[in-house]
């Protein structure tokens, strides 16, 4: 008879804000490596759509600040991945990872990262996330992000202007 192989299920990213991240009690079980608890739910993984708006490169690691519009978490990862450092400041990213604490902070451990090039993916998570049935969920404010955009564009057609005259 062949052997049955067992697979195990991979836990599900929620769609959550940040500052519901950094509100909630950060725990840990025998049976995982950490999670928050909103409501009965243990989350440990999260899916975030939000703009980096810093991002650091080392030799052995990469890292990395998330704004979702709610608040800001650092992405941490501790060896250098080629899909991570293709991003930079002011891209708009969906992100699917791990949450960890260390030393009373919350930070994730990012599984994919990808651009997100159309910016109405935003407002459709906003409005995923607004009904949702999660406790203490912030109104997200999409300023920060627009005002990042319109910067990031504005550097664009001036980098473009440069290279017509050249």
């Amino acid at each position: 008879m062949p052997e049955e192989t067992t697979f195990q299920k991979r836990q599900v990213a929620y769609k959550v804000p940040v500052s519901l991240i950094i509100e909630s009690q950060f725990s840990k079980d025998e049976l995982s490596a950490g999670f928050i608890q909103i409501n009965e739910l243990k989350i440990s993984r999260v899916n975030i759509i939000g703009t980096i708006i810093y991002t650091s490169d080392k030799a052995s690691s990469w890292s990395a600040t998330l704004d979702d519009g709610t608040g800001r978490i650092n992405l941490r990862t501790f060896e250098q991945n080629p899909l991570f450092l293709n991003n930079e400041v002011g891209d708009l990213v969906l992100m699917v990872g791990r949450i960890r604490e260390f030393s009373n902070e919350k930070y994730i451990i990012p599984e994919v990262i990808k651009k997100v090039e159309n910016i109405k993916w935003f407002d459709v998570r906003k409005e995923e996330i607004s009904k949702s049935n999660f406790q203490n969920v912030v109104e997200i404010k999409n300023e920060a992000v627009e005002e990042i955009i319109e910067q990031k564009t504005t550097q664009t057609d001036d980098i473009f202007g440069i290279i017509k005259s050249l």
